[in-house]
Formats: structure tokens, sequence, C-alpha cells
């Protein structure tokens, strides 16, 4: 009965309402809907509101994270997409190499200062950022283009090339667990390449370059010129590859140091007076110049170190042998004269910074230099750190040191590799050390130490000797466990296969890019 009821009840409640409904709706019930009506659209507006607020917070928080700007197109080549991140791997390779070129004064950037406040073409005022931006793109462009083209040819790398990605792969593990400043890889590599930079990105760009590097070392390194070839490059730039054999005297004249008065206050000089100092430098400069070149015409054979001191020469270089394209400029043309003849004498001026210089020179001979270039392992022992010089005691340290290891080398397989991997593990040079302490293609115009050079290109030296040679000249002095590993042709042939190559090379290198299609998206604004 319960149930009956209740569904009676229902039933009356549903008839009452239908009742009231016919009758209309009285004014009260009006309005009374119009102010629940009100109360359902704002609560629908502010639920509306409320979630436009949570997703613009949410979308805030993701931006400044870097999801939109890391994942947006900052360039697409040949179809490809690439972001922010790639371009920053290839910004951060043009960058390192002007930060080179800066520390040896080939470029005016000045890496302690942000590449976006410094101008580097005045003319179109871009800065040194933009000028990396472009450059990042046409390093991307190019390595992509080298990849279709490489994989197009069906190119794998070969073990060594595995291995030559393995090895930085695992320095960067090393380098940001070994780092106070960085507590993840992540962090690591967004200091090193920007904020948008990530692991998978790093890795994908760097099997690239490592990938492109390799077939295009595999091309160069297949090239063979034949000697005829070598020897009509040769014939073209004989003045820039013959060794040239000259005898030089230098008398400076500059304007002197200003005096001081007996109080130590500078005494000051008009211009009309450091003119007339300087003009007086110069004539005694030059006077000086004329009784050498005199003397010389007047005796050929007399004492030339005692002449120099003589006439006081800034600078004296005896039978001083150069390359041809490292003759002074002053007296080039003159040097180059296919006339030229032992004892032949010449008179020269140039100005250099405010310094005025006067030369007599003397040529002695001139050859195409056969001297065979070398290939030598070595493994440097230090006697100090780097930039101190050794005490006696520490070279002679360094030297029982050396002699123990080559001894120990000697005891064992006594192999170019068994060489190259005692100096992978003991070598102080850490330029060659991972190379197995290989320097290739020395002559007698490379910069290394006097006695490293002297030693590798000994003509009575044969392949395999080895000996201790003590080095006083570089930054890091002490004792080189030397092997002669090869003997090569001289430079002026590898100049010859250099520039054959090069030009070969390029010519390689627009055939497979030339064509390649660049357009900048809206993410290059992030780089």
């Amino acid at each position: 009965m319960r149930g009956l009821n209740q569904t009676v009840s229902a039933s009356r409640e549903k008839k009452g309402r239908q009742d009231l409904s016919a009758q209309g709706p009285s004014e009260k019930n009006m309005k009374q809907q119009r102010e629940e009506q009100a109360a359902k659209r704002s609560r629908i507006l502010y639920t509306i509101l409320g979630a436009v607020f949570a997703v613009a917070a949410i979308a805030l928080l993701v931006y400044n994270t870097g999801f939109f700007q890391g994942r947006a197109t900052a360039v697409t080549i040949d179809g490809q997409k690439f972001t922010a991140a790639d371009l920053e791997f290839h910004y951060q390779m043009v960058y390192n190499q002007e930060y080179i070129n800066s520390l040896y004064g080939q470029s005016n950037f000045n890496y302690a200062q942000s590449p976006e406040e410094q101008i580097y073409d005045e003319l179109n005022m871009t800065t040194w950022h933009a000028h990396f931006v472009d450059e990042a793109q046409k390093s991307l462009a190019q390595h992509v283009a080298l990849e279709n083209a490489a994989k197009a040819e069906g190119y794998t790398l070969s073990e060594e090339g595995q291995q030559t990605l393995a090895d930085p792969l695992a320095g960067l593990e090393d380098q940001w667990r070994g780092s106070l400043n960085y507590t993840s890889r992540a962090g690591y590599l967004k200091a090193v390449y920007g904020p948008y930079m990530t692991y998978d990105v790093y890795k994908t760009n760097l099997e690239r370059s490592i990938y492109v590097e390799a077939y295009t070392s595999d091309y160069v390194n297949g090239l063979e010129f034949s000697l005829e070839e070598q020897e009509a490059y040769y014939k073209e730039h004989a003045d820039e590859l013959d060794a040239f054999t000259l005898t030089q005297f230098v008398f400076q004249a500059s304007l002197p140091a200003a005096e001081t008065d007996a109080d130590g206050n500078t005494i000051e000089r008009t211009e009309e007076e450091e003119a007339q100092l300087l003009e007086q430098a110069k004539q005694e400069a030059k006077a000086n110049a004329d009784a050498v070149y005199a003397a010389l015409q007047a005796n050929p054979s007399q004492n030339l170190e005692s002449l120099s001191q003589q006439y006081s020469a800034y600078s004296f270089l005896q039978d001083d042998v150069r390359l041809g394209s490292s003759v002074n400029d002053a007296y080039q043309e003159w040097a180059y004269d296919s006339a030229r003849k032992s004892g032949d004498l010449h008179q020269a001026e140039y100005e250099s910074f405010g310094t005025y210089n006067y030369c007599v020179v003397r040529f002695e001979d001139r050859q195409r230099d056969e001297t065979p270039s070398a290939d030598v392992r070595h493994i440097l022992v230090a006697a100090a750190e780097s930039g101190q010089t050794p005490t006696q005691e520490q070279f002679d340290e360094a030297k029982a040191k050396a002699q123990e290891l080559l001894d120990q080398w000697k005891a064992g397989e006594a192999t170019e590799d068994s060489f190259a991997e005692l100096a992978r593990e003991n070598s102080a040079d850490t330029g060659s050390a991972s190379n197995g302490g290989l320097i290739s293609a020395i002559t007698p115009y490379s910069n290394y130490v006097d006695t490293f050079t002297d030693w590798a290109l000994d003509p009575a030296r044969k392949v395999g000797d080895t000996e201790l040679v003590q080095n006083t000249g570089s930054s890091v002095q002490g004792w080189h466990i030397m092997y002669l590993a090869a003997q090569g042709d001289p430079y002026w042939m590898l100049e010859a296969q250099y520039y054959l190559s090069s030009e070969a090379e390029k010519a390689w290198m627009d055939e497979r890019t030339e064509n390649v299609k660049t357009e900048p998206g809206s993410g290059l604004k992030y780089v």
C-alpha cells in the first residue's frame, strides 16, 4: 500500500502542476523565473571566464617553459622543418670559430660582449648576432643537403665514424657531471646551446654533423692528383712556394719617449717639436741603413754580425730561410724577380704603426724546397705547469720519467700502435694525445719548437726512430719522446695537393648544395 500511495501522490502532484500551468503564470512566478534565469546566465558566464583564465594561465606557464618556442619552425630546408634548437647547434659552431679567429687577431669580434650589442656590418648596421643566425642557417642547410646526398648514395659510417659519435656523447656526460654548476644534462645543454636545446635535438644534429664530415672526408681523402697537375700548380705559384734565403738589416725610427723634469713631470712637446724629433730619428736610421748598404757593396765578405752591431741595427737576420709568401711586402717584388742572383743588394722603406723601418736586404738564394715532410708521434712529459719555467731539477725529473716510458715501450711490442697507446695514456700535449700523439705533415715552415722540427726533418732520420728531445720553447716545457711515423711529400707538393683538393671539394660540394631551398619561419626569432 505504501508504494501505491506514493505513486498516487506523485500523480496528483503532476496533475497539480499541469493545472497550474494551464491557468498561466502569475506575476510573482514570472519575476522569480526571470531572477533564476539571470542567476543561471551569470553562473554560466563566470564558468566560461574561469575556464578561459585557467587556460590562459596554463598557456602562460607552458610558454615560459619554452614548449611552443622550442617547437616552432625556425627554418624549412628542402621541405624539412627545423626548430630554433637545431639552429642553435650551428650557431654555436659559427660562434666558436669566430671566437678562435678573434684569439688569433683575425676578427674584431669581442667574445666578452653580447653578439647582439656588437655591430658586424656598419653599412647595414647588422649585429654579430644577426650574422651568426644567418651563418647558422647556411651551415644547417649545407649539412642537410649533404646528408640527403649521402643517404641517396647509400653512404654509411665506418666503425671509426661510429666511434667518433660515441666519444662526444660520452664526453657530454663527463662534462656536466664533472661541473659544479649543473645538476642535470638538460641544464648543461641549455646553458651551452640555448634554452630550447634538448638531448634528442643535440644528438640528432651531432649525428648529422659527424655523418656529413665523414662523407666529405672520405671524398677528399680519395682524391688523387698526377705529378703533372702538381707541377702545373707549382709553376703558377712558384713565387709563393719557393724558399728564399735572405740576409736582412732593419733600422727603426720612431718618436722618442717624452722627457721629464727634475720633479718627474712630463715635459710637454708641441706638434712642431715632435715632427722635428721624428724627422731627426728617421734621418739617423736612414743614414745607418745607407752606411751598411755601402759597406756591403765595398766588402761583401765582411763579418755581418759585427756590421750590425757597429751601426746599431734594430734587427739582423743572416741567411734567413722563408717562404716566398712570407717575404716582406716592401721588397717582395724585388726578391721575386727572376733575374735576381746571389749577392744582390736592395734598400726598402716601410711604415708600421707609427714606426719607420729602413731595410737593407741581400739576396742569397732561391730554390724549390724538396725536404720531405714528416709524420711524428710524440709523448710530452711536462716538467712544470703550463706557463711556468721549469728548474733544472724539474727538467731532469721529466727526462728520467720520459726515459722510463721509452724503456717501457721498448720492452713491449715496440710498435707504432703501442707507442700511440702510450701517448694516449701519458702525453701532456692534450691537442695530440687523443690521436695517439700524432703530428702530421711537419715541414721546415711548421710552427713547432725548433728542437721538435729539427729532429723530425733530420735527413738521417729513418721511420721507426725514437729519441728524447728537450722542449724549452712552448707553454708546457719538458721532454718529448719522439717516434718517426712516416716521411712524405715536400712542402710545395703538400700545398699543391691542398689547393687542388680544395678546388675539387668546392666543386663537389656546390654540386650537392647549390639548389638547396631555405625558407625562414616564425621560430627564427627564438634563436
